[in-house]
């Protein structure tokens, strides 16, 4: 029987070879695009499982008291406190990433770079699973200058030689090489290729067990059985009182939260690796089932547009006793054989087209495609689209009457009618909510990369100076020297004077701290606080707003301030004259000497925050040295300050970037989700396209003898075009109306989500639907014109 089902399947499929390629085609690309997104969205969700004590591991938290954010990197001195001072903890480790890509290690007299860094505790190895390759644990990082470095970091810089005992250097700093483990999944929150002792944080800062307004370190506990969180947590909210210099204490403290699932947790600020929203796996997963519905209603309605010819033989199968349940079958058997041959077809545009995916997605997900559990979601797709794609045109063909099916050739044709209108209606809805989407999510991307910042974004090249020896105060006079040493060439390479800055927009401005005002409407007032010199806001090219900008010329600016107007505002002054500020820690109050405009320090998804500026050579520690370059001597620039560089500071890596490049770095994910929802949406039309090629195709030639009459009694070329066009004009305006409020809803949800966002105008709405008609036409109208175009005697030879 089954044999039997596979032939006639086989027969009816080479029969009809045109429909069974557009079939097979249709059902290929929404297949594909499954396996693709089937893979991004196990990756996703499959993040740090390989932890076997991935449900004990506790991360702590620093909450922001005042502003109510948190933030994952701590303190320097915590891991150090936990492991003396908390009994309930069983294991802790903190993370501190010294090392980034851009670091230099030298072996041999070779140089390599690429790999990244972290000092941490030995509690590491008991909190996640790093499978030891060789080294001895309980040795391995015991002094400041052991290493344990990953099977690909050994594979890349000792080849075949033994990698034990080893020297690399760092700066100068000579490492050995004392352990090795193997390789982390990409799909891991911790994931090094250099691992550093604890002892090794003296050498960046020999503080670092009492530098508590120090961050940057990613803290992990695993708790005794039976240990209680909530007490756990009291006890952790007793360290500032106990060690905090008096001008932190009062401004955060610290929470836990579980491990397990904080790759998901976007209301923690984390950019290493930066958390994925669930809403957008969603979305991700919505356009996925989007995708392969248009695809089976395809097949659906090509199945069922084809009942002139499946008529006779299913009617003949009845009337000589054939069941209702064998008709259903033999469609079934029809649909899985060509489900399977568009799989394989699916699988093979997968493989070719892995690069552009992973670009794309911004994801490593070739090795996705060996998992076992999305071959078990495949399967369960295959065999639901299988049996929906089968069954529904199967079902529509049992209810038929045998001997009208014979007689009419597709009586069931009136009845399929209504219900195959109804599918293209639905698709093109599915389609339309996809393209007005995609019009409003590039209008925002593309409303956040031109709008008003409040600043000159443009060639603005920044040069990381964190990387410099941290030797309090020493940082800011080398990198003033380095200044110096590059002015002379200014007009040469064709840049401006450099600003030493604490942040630079786009980064998290971690320092918030409350102001006692004078003579204001409110008592106290939480500012965002940054260092800046007196060359911040002409590199930037900021407006001042009222009064003047630090100055050299004024020895009283080391302790004076300057405001944005958000500042001003919540103060409720007209003017700055005669205002003071002073911290909530300090004692005396100093005079405002400048308002400087609102500028977007972090992204459009914030509101703008009230911020103070001090003079940073008095200040803080400076973070970046930033000039404004001429864009044709870019490159001979950069050229220019690395050299430079690297004469004042040998071994130190030199790492610049474009701030314009960095701030949109902060929009990666909606980046990334409009070219999916781009690269989906021209898949959705695609298979629309496809449903309508198909579906004009069996219009014409089951309206031949119709449009013949007509050409007879006169009708015109395009008079015959307008009839045939007119069904599918009459559907698109159905699915325009349904799925405007539907797009309107989704699309008013994500833009909650920013701060400053554009409207949702009903001039996008009308475009979208101006385009998806276009596509429309363009498709059925060529279908038309060869329809109106035919002889009319050929379509009348036998009547």
């Amino acid at each position: 029987m089954i044999l039997y089902a596979l032939k006639s399947s086989f027969k009816y499929l080479w029969s009809s070879w045109k429909f069974t390629f557009l079939n097979i085609t249709g059902l290929a690309l929404g297949l594909a695009l499954t396996v693709m997104m089937v893979m991004l969205i196990h990756y996703e969700l499959s993040f740090d499982n390989f932890h076997p004590n991935r449900n004990r591991i506790l991360q702590v938290v620093e909450h922001d008291l005042k502003s109510d954010n948190y933030n994952t990197f701590c303190p320097i001195p915590l891991p150090s406190t936990l492991i003396e001072e908390f009994p309930e903890v069983q294991h802790t480790t903190g993370i501190w990433t010294i090392v980034n890509r851009e670091a230099v290690f030298a072996w041999n007299d070779r140089e390599y770079s690429g790999f990244t860094g972290a000092s941490v505790d030995t509690g590491i190895f008991d909190i996640f699973r790093f499978e030891l390759l060789a080294g001895n644990r309980e040795y391995f990082l015991e002094e400041s200058n052991q290493i344990v470095v990953s099977e690909g970091f050994a594979n890349t810089i000792f080849g075949q030689e033994e990698p034990l005992g080893q020297i690399v250097s760092i700066r100068d700093y000579p490492f050995t090489v004392s352990g090795i483990f193997r390789d982390l999944p990409d799909n891991s929150t911790v994931k090094f290729d250099v691992l550093f002792s604890e002892k090794a944080r003296a050498i960046i800062r020999s503080d670092y067990k009492t530098a508590w307004w120090n961050g940057g370190m990613k803290t992990y506990v695993i708790l005794h059985p039976g240990t209680n969180i909530e007490a756990f947590e009291k006890h952790l909210q007793e360290i500032p009182e106990r060690h905090y210099p008096d001008f932190l204490k009062g401004r955060n403290t610290f929470i836990t939260r579980p491990f397990k699932g904080s790759h998901f947790d976007t209301s923690v600020n984390d950019n290493n690796p930066p958390p994925v929203s669930l809403s957008y796996l969603f979305i991700i997963a919505s356009i996925t089932i989007v995708t392969l519905i248009i695809a089976s209603i395809n097949y659906i309605n090509l199945s069922t547009a084809q009942s002139a010819k499946r008529n006779i033989d299913s009617g003949l199968r009845r009337i000589f006793g054939a069941r209702s349940s064998h008709v259903v079958r033999l469609h079934l058997v029809t649909a899985y054989m060509s489900i399977l041959i568009s799989l394989l077809i699916a699988i093979v545009i997968c493989l070719l087209a892995m690069p552009f995916i992973e670009y794309l997605t911004k994801r490593p997900l070739t090795g996705q495609l060996y998992e076992p559990v999305v071959w078990l979601i495949l399967c369960a797709a295959v065999i639901l689209v299988g049996f929906i794609t089968g069954y529904i045109p199967g079902i529509t063909f049992v209810r038929a009457i045998p001997v009208d099916m014979i007689n009419t050739k597709g009586p069931s044709a009136v009845k399929t009618g209504t219900y195959r209108n109804s599918l293209v209606i639905f698709q093109f809805t599915l389609t339309l909510i996809l393209i007005i989407s995609q019009l409003f999510i590039f209008k925002q991307v593309l409303y956040m990369k031109n709008a008003d910042l409040g600043f000159n974004n443009e060639n603005l090249l920044s040069i990381d100076i964190n990387v410099l020896d941290n030797r309090r105060g020493d940082v800011y006079t080398d990198v003033k020297l380095f200044r110096e040493e590059t002015e002379p060439y200014r007009t040469k390479y064709g840049f401006s004077h450099g600003t030493i800055t604490e942040n630079i927009p786009g980064y998290y401005y971690q320092n918030s701290f409350i102001l006692i005002p004078t003579d204001a409407v409110l008592d106290e007032l939480l500012v965002t606080s940054t260092a800046v010199d007196e060359n911040f806001t002409d590199v930037y090219e900021i407006d001042m707003v009222e009064g003047r900008f630090f100055s050299q010329d004024f020895l009283t600016d080391r302790t004076a301030f300057i405001i944005n107007e958000t500042a001003r505002e919540k103060l409720g002054w007209e003017s700055i004259d005669s205002k003071f500020l002073k911290y909530n820690y300090e004692g005396q109050s100093f005079p405002v000497v400048g308002v400087i405009r609102d500028i977007h320090a972090t992204s459009l998804k914030e509101s703008i925050k009230p911020m103070v500026y001090r003079f940073g050579e008095h200040n803080n520690f400076p973070g970046f040295i930033t000039f404004r370059i001429s864009p044709e001597k870019r490159k001979e620039t950069v050229e220019f300050m690395e050299n430079s560089w690297q004469k004042m500071f040998p071994g130190v890596p030199f790492i610049s970037f474009d701030v314009k490049e960095k701030y949109y770095e902060n929009y990666t994910e909606e980046r990334r989700i409009s070219r999916i929802i781009g690269s989906f949406t021209l898949m959705a039309i695609v298979l629309s396209m496809l449903g309508l090629f198909g579906l004009i195709s069996f219009l014409a030639e089951q309206r031949q003898k119709e449009i013949g009459i007509r050409k007879v009694n006169g009708a015109r070329t395009g008079e015959v075009m307008v009839m045939m066009n007119r069904i599918f004009i009459k559907w698109m305006a159905v699915a325009f109306v349904i799925s405007c409020p539907v797009a309107w809803y989704v699309m008013q949800k994500w833009l909650q989500g920013f701060a400053y966002h554009i409207r949702l105008s009903l001039w996008m709405f009308i475009l979208a639907g101006v385009v998806a008609m276009i596509i429309v036409l363009l498709t059925v109208s060529w279908q038309s014109w060869r329809a109106a175009r035919l002889n009319p005697a050929e379509s009348l030879r036998y009547e």
